[in-house]
């Protein structure tokens, strides 16, 4: 459905889910204020007034309300975003995996780089306000003589991946970092079940050398610890803990470092 009005609505379904977003056109006032957006992101800094110029005359204004789908993990998307304002949570398999909330983030570059179906699935989580550039425009620009507007946009493209590869070293690193203090958690737990097991079985020995003597009193007295840490170990298992934690992975690191301790997550 298309309502003309001051702006333009667009409804489109993809795979049963709807697309609900609003389509501003830009008027020679708009662009102008388009560019000098454009050029306070830091991705943009670098790039001629060409390219930018260029790029604004391709460009419109979409607004999505909080919930709305922008791109489906798996589909073709036919355009290039920039994000204006707002914050998108970037979902894989369903898992969200990061949050997008700095302008001038781009969103779609893969598909329009590679012609390959979107690697993500892009939900707004806030009021979210995006920059559109539709692919074929960019292919259209890409076959004009001059190949400056090219060599821009694979650079943009060429910085983006990088940092996104850098921050997924990052997260891995991390990753590392936590599971290693978890091996050595889960080490020095071994060791003090074991410590613990070697110093019950020691104390039954020495109850049942008492016993044996008919020392009743020395009995109680070896038995006054270990009841003690029965009281420890039960007032334990009645302890809850709460994490607030979206992050399936890190919520697995909570139930594994709480694993050993009795404490229910």
């Amino acid at each position: 459905m298309l309502v003309q009005t001051a702006a333009q609505l667009w409804t489109i379904e993809v795979r049963g889910t709807l697309f609900i977003e609003s389509s501003q056109p830009l008027t020679s006032l708009g662009r102008m204020s388009l560019k000098e957006e454009l050029q306070t992101y830091e991705l943009f800094k670098s790039c001629s007034d060409g390219f930018i110029d260029a790029l604004v005359q391709l460009a419109q204004k979409k607004t999505y309300a909080p919930g709305d789908t922008i791109l489906i993990e798996g589909t073709r998307t036919e355009r290039l975003l920039i994000l204006s304002s707002g914050t998108v949570d970037v979902m894989v398999n369903g898992e969200r995996v990061a949050q997008m909330k700095e302008p001038g983030s781009l969103m779609g570059e893969i598909s329009v780089l590679a012609g390959r179906p979107a690697t993500a699935t892009i939900i707004a989580q806030t009021p979210v306000e995006l920059i559109s550039v539709n692919a074929p425009a960019i292919d259209n620009e890409l076959n004009q003589p001059s190949r400056d507007f090219g060599f821009e946009l694979y650079w943009l493209f060429a910085t983006v991946l990088a940092n996104k590869i850098t921050n997924t070293n990052e997260k891995a690193r991390q990753f590392e970092i936590a599971n290693r203090s978890l091996v050595e958690i889960n080490r020095t737990l071994d060791q003090k079940v074991q410590e613990r097991t070697e110093a019950i079985f020691k104390r039954l020995n020495e109850i049942q050398a008492a016993l044996t003597q008919n020392d009743s009193a020395s009995a109680l007295e070896i038995l006054k610890p270990i009841n003690e840490m029965f009281s420890t170990e039960r007032s334990i298992r009645s302890r809850r803990v709460l994490v607030a934690e979206p992050d399936r992975k890190q919520q697995t690191i909570a139930r594994m470092a709480l694993g050993g301790t009795g404490a229910r997550l």
